[in-house]
C-alpha cells in the first residue's frame, strides 16, 4: 500500500526527533567530525526532504510560512553536492526551522489531509 500523508509526516517527524536527540547527545563539532554522525544527520534531512515533496500542494499552500522548496531541495543537495555540505547549515536549520515545520505538519494532519498518494 501507498504511504499515506499522514505516514509521509511520521517520517518526517521522526527525523526531526532524531537529529534533535543526536544533538542532545553529541555536540555540534562532535557531529562534523564523526563520519557517521555526519552521515546520519545528513540522511534525516534527506527524509525530511523526500517527505516534504508528498505534502500535498493545497496543504502546502496553506502553510506560506514554511519554506517547502527549500526544504524539498536540500535532498537533491545532499545527493548531488555531497563533497561539499555544510555541516553548519544544517545544524543551523536544525535549531529554529523545526518547531515551525512540526506545527504546520500538526496542522495538516488535523485537516484530515491523510489520503494516498
Amino acid at each position: 500500500m501507498a504511504p499515506t500523508v499522514g505516514d509521509r509526516v511520521s517520517h518526517i517527524k521522526e527525523a526531526i526527533a532524531n537529529i534533535r536527540a543526536m544533538r542532545q547527545t553529541n555536540g555540534d563539532e562532535q557531529i562534523k567530525r564523526d563520519p557517521v554522525l555526519r552521515a546520519a544527520l545528513e540522511r534525516f534531512f534527506e527524509i525530511i526532504s523526500e517527505g516534504s515533496r508528498h505534502i500535498p500542494e493545497e496543504a502546502r499552500a496553506v502553510h506560506t510560512q514554511i519554506p517547502w522548496r527549500r526544504i524539498a531541495g536540500i535532498g537533491n543537495f545532499l545527493r548531488h553536492v555531497y563533497d561539499d555540505i555544510d555541516v553548519d547549515v544544517l545544524l543551523n536549520a536544525a535549531d529554529g526551522d523545526f518547531d515551525r515545520l512540526e506545527g504546520a505538519l500538526e496542522q495538516i494532519l488535523a485537516s484530515g489531509r491523510d489520503s494516498t498518494e
